[in-house]
């Protein structure tokens, strides 16, 4: 089930609302997909929630080193595609 709650208010005083799943699967909107979404409240916008889980392993991967993980995940479809 998609979650949404307030998130924070930015300095400009717009409202920011949080979008996530509650079963850690990936959200979806307009065909990109998201682990979560933040957005101002006033755009009300809706998302789909997805069957693809989030891995929070390949997460903390990625902020560990961004470039790293890029690179692998660059060098795995490569090897796809050969």
């Amino acid at each position: 089930m998609i979650i949404q709650e307030y998130y924070t208010t930015r300095s400009d005083g717009v409202r920011l609302i949080r979008s996530y799943s509650n079963r850690s699967f990936m959200i979806e909107r307009d065909g990109i997909m998201y682990d979560e979404a933040i957005d101002p409240e006033d755009l009300h916008r809706e998302y789909t929630e997805t069957n693809t889980p989030i891995f929070e392993d390949e997460r903390s991967e990625f902020e560990e080193d961004p470039i790293a993980f890029i690179d692998k995940r660059i060098s795995q479809t490569i090897g796809l595609i050969s």
